[in-house]
């Protein structure tokens, strides 16, 4: 068993298991809920380049209606990025090895910027938030969709041999190719999560979340930021 998987180690069967998990049927999902509501974030924007934190295999990437825009999905699993690259790159789709504490990018390089299934993953959410302000230019928008504060029992569930410290769960569970790992993730209220955000001088305008259809909490939240 590898571990811990967090935000600065992901083993290769992690990265198997994530890129089993978002090329199967289950994930379709997302072409109907998430894809969309990137895209129409996008589209209210004035950007010609896009940063995706925390990429992935780059399948939002190749989801979005870029429209002449340049994308750039950056992760920090080289597996995951290697996995991007052969499916999706192109001449307006690139994706480097990263990590959203150090971007390898100059102050100002994009118009937008986005997140999905990250934040709720950041050890450092000043740090980060930083950095993807440092990156983002004047009147620059950002889109973070993470774990829903109102949901994390849900989130939860499934992990065993539960160990904390704080707002940080470390536990393990099994992956979708069926392998134990000891996983990371933290809990945060929302009040700190908008809280660190704010270091960044950003202003927060919105925090969506979709219901489940039982009415339960959506496992997911979206708030939209802009930088003055």
């Amino acid at each position: 068993m590898a571990g811990p998987v967090d935000d600065v180690n992901f083993s290769s069967s992690a990265a198997a298991s994530w890129i089993s998990l978002i090329e199967s049927d289950a994930a379709r999902r997302r072409v109907d809920t998430l894809y969309p509501r990137l895209n129409a974030w996008l589209e209210g924007t004035s950007a010609s380049d896009v940063l995706d934190i925390g990429c992935g295999q780059g399948i939002c990437g190749h989801f979005l209606a870029l429209n002449g825009r340049h994308y750039h999905g950056i992760d920090a699993s080289s597996a995951l990025i290697d996995r991007a690259t052969h499916l999706y790159a192109d001449t307006h789709r690139q994706f480097t090895v990263a990590n959203v504490y150090e971007l390898p990018f100059a102050a100002a390089s994009f118009g937008a910027a986005f997140s999905v299934s990250l934040w709720h993953l950041l050890a450092d959410l000043a740090t980060a938030t930083s950095e993807v302000f440092r990156v983002l230019e004047s009147g620059g928008h950002l889109l973070v969709i993470a774990a829903n504060p109102d949901a994390y029992a849900n989130w939860t569930a499934p992990y065993c041999d539960v160990v904390t410290d704080g707002h940080r769960l470390e536990g393990s569970v099994r992956s979708a190719v069926g392998t134990i790992e000891r996983d990371t993730i933290y809990l945060r209220p929302l009040s700190m999560i908008m809280g660190n955000m704010a270091q960044g001088l950003y202003d927060w305008s919105d925090r969506h979340v979709a219901p489940q259809k039982d009415g339960e909490p959506g496992m997911f939240s979206a708030i939209t930021a802009y930088k003055p």
